[in-house]
């Protein structure tokens, strides 16, 4: 697969948003669930414990930028939720 150039947009508080271009859903439902497995497993500090919890989507270009942030954001206070420490995708 030829590299591809991801974009990541600090939105404020432990936030952030990862733009990953070109990427189908499977796809980015596999990076996020990578992502979080290796936060979990990485030691931070003795009796500290991280943990990440995700929101995706894909754009749908019928919407527009606002909506499907909306949607993210949605989907990543469901993982919230839904007790943390897990992907949620936009439609789950």
């Amino acid at each position: 697969m030829p590299a591809r150039k991801c974009v990541f947009v600090p939105l404020g508080g432990e936030e952030f948003l990862v733009l990953l271009p070109g990427f189908d859903a499977t796809v980015v439902r596999s990076m996020a669930e990578t992502v979080r497995g290796k936060v979990a497993d990485k030691a931070f500090k003795p009796g500290i414990e991280l943990r990440a919890s995700f929101g995706a989507g894909v754009l749908d270009a019928g919407l527009s930028l606002d909506k499907n942030l909306t949607l993210i954001d949605n989907a990543l206070y469901a993982a919230k939720e839904r007790g943390r420490d897990q992907v949620v995708m936009v439609g789950d």
